[in-house]
């Protein structure tokens, strides 16, 4: 790997951790209305806070990766909406995989550690969504 993908992947990887920090906090905020407010039960509201604040990260997520990570503001696609479509496919995907992979692991190692069975889920889901945007969103 070459000196300027190892820098664009460090960067992807913070901001990351950023967008998933604030995604933990649009969640616990979310989910913190819905069941005082709309007094919904636990299991409706965690459900659907956490789809809605992943929801609305990911265009943060966007933006700051094509700003920072590739430094880019050319698109593979000349519209915003079939970038931000191909942005959420791409992140739909790598969730559906690593949920796969995460499943297939904890089925045929059973002595796993759950912390490593959930390591090895997100790792594959960062280089999915990594991998995407690389090859084929910020081409």
């Amino acid at each position: 790997m070459s000196l300027s993908e190892s820098k664009k992947l460090i960067s992807y990887i913070i901001i990351g951790l950023g967008t998933t920090a604030l995604t933990w906090g649009l969640w616990t905020l979310f989910d913190y209305l819905a069941q005082t407010v709309l007094q919904l039960g636990p299991e409706t509201s965690l459900a659907g806070t956490q789809f809605l604040a992943s929801f609305l990260v990911i265009g943060v997520s966007l933006y700051l990766n094509r700003k920072i990570t590739f430094r880019t503001h050319a698109r593979r696609h000349r519209s915003k909406w079939a970038t931000a479509f191909h942005y959420y496919a791409v992140y739909t995907a790598g969730a559906l995989l690593a949920s796969a992979a995460t499943y297939l692991l904890s089925k045929t190692v059973p002595n796993l550690p759950l912390e490593l069975v959930k390591f090895s889920g997100l790792s594959l889901n960062v280089v999915i969504n990594y991998l995407g945007q690389r090859l084929w969103i910020f081409k």
